[in-house]
């Protein structure tokens, strides 16, 4: 992360899933949406990420290209620890 974040730039982006997803309490909720109203790059992150939901959810779903998917199984297999 950035150096030059502040402390509650940090906790914003370390909870924005969960702020995104509503399951933060009132009080952190509260706390995070006080900060949006004063930092502009936490709106904007907050915003980008929040559209990227919304048109990955929209999206149609594609179907992978058999051999796109035996290369990835491939490649996976590769990364696994060996077997004892």
């Amino acid at each position: 992360m950035d150096a030059w974040l502040s402390p509650t730039c940090r906790n914003l982006l370390a909870h924005m899933s969960d702020y995104l997803d509503e399951t933060l309490d009132a009080a952190q909720e509260a706390r995070i949406q006080q900060h949006l109203a004063t930092c502009a790059y936490c709106r904007a992150m907050v915003e980008t990420t929040r559209i990227t939901i919304v048109l990955y959810r929209a999206a149609p779903m594609v179907a992978m290209p058999r051999e796109v998917h035996a290369r990835l199984v491939r490649a996976l297999a590769l990364e696994q620890p060996a077997k004892r």
